[in-house]
């Protein structure tokens, strides 16, 4: 069953090992099995609104702030 609008569902990722401490959006979206024609945004720390993401932005798996959305999930980093 699909969130209401507007809200996700967290998801938890494990880590191959070997993985990099930083990848990229592009990375990201495979591992959670998205289509590489999905968009991605990403949620400022200090601001309410989502800001869509290139694929090559960087997602740091060590930063605890960082907050993105593929499709329905929300993921945290």
């Amino acid at each position: 069953m699909a969130p209401p609008h507007g809200m996700t569902n967290p998801v938890t990722l494990d880590v191959p090992v070997g993985l990099p401490r930083i990848i990229n959006v592009a990375t990201l979206k495979a591992m959670l099995g998205a289509n590489s024609r999905d968009v991605a945004f990403r949620k400022a720390v200090d601001e309410e609104r989502w800001a869509i993401c290139s694929d090559n932005y960087p997602v740091d798996l060590e930063d605890r702030t960082q907050v993105f959305k593929i499709r329905e999930w929300a993921i945290l980093s």
